[in-house]
């Protein structure tokens, strides 16, 4: 009985025991690190120092900016399906994007040389805009008269009337030469009318005779 309560004692001692060895082990262990790494904290603090007017007078804008955050945030949620969906096609594409890269980059040589061009142009480009704008009143009051010439030149043809009149007397001999082809059908009906009323027509009977 003695020794079953001894044994509890001894398990509550042992974390009891370890604890402050452990606690004075933790500190002594990370100060080095921490020690390393204060200079770099010291250096970094008046960064931080002037850069925190800045944060100051950045926060009315970034608290103004919250409820348009907040009201575009179920936008935001509503598009994540199609942008989900978008990916597969985004993936896909990105095999072919990174295939033209080279040549995009070869074309970079050009485009950089094209620029000082481009940049000289501009101030020849700047000057004629106004005599363009100045131009374009005259340009607008010309539309007008433009367009009715245009239709003009859209109701001059009438030949396709021509062609159908023209066409007339061909689609009339069809019907001229069809009496002849009614005629013609009653000659070859004649013969067998011949034959019907001929003596020599065949008799049903054996004897060959007529009765």
């Amino acid at each position: 009985m003695a020794t079953a309560k001894k044994a509890p004692a001894k398990k509550a001692a042992a974390p009891k025991a370890a604890a402050p060895a452990k606690k004075a082990a933790a500190p002594k262990a990370a100060a080095p690190a921490k020690k390393a790494a204060a200079p770099a904290k010291k250096a970094a603090a008046p960064a931080k120092k002037a850069a925190a007017p800045a944060k100051k007078a950045a926060a009315p804008a970034k608290k103004a900016a919250a409820p348009a955050k907040k009201a575009a945030a179920p936008a935001k949620k509503a598009a994540a399906p199609a942008k989900k969906a978008a990916a597969p096609a985004k993936k896909a594409a990105a095999p072919a994007k990174k295939a033209a890269a080279p040549a995009k980059k070869a074309a970079a040589p050009a485009k950089k040389a094209a620029a000082p061009a481009k940049k000289a142009a501009a101030p020849a480009k700047k000057a004629a805009a106004p005599a363009k704008k100045a131009a374009a009143p005259a340009k607008k009051a010309a539309a007008p008269a433009k367009k009715p010439a245009a239709v003009k030149k859209d109701a001059t043809p009438v030949k396709p009337p021509v062609k159908t009149t023209k066409a007339a007397p061909k689609a009339a001999a069809p019907k001229a030469a069809a009496p002849k082809k009614a005629a013609a059908k009653p000659a070859a009906a004649a013969p067998a009318a011949k034959t019907a009323l001929s003596p020599q027509a065949a008799w049903p009977f054996p004897t060959g005779n007529k009765p």
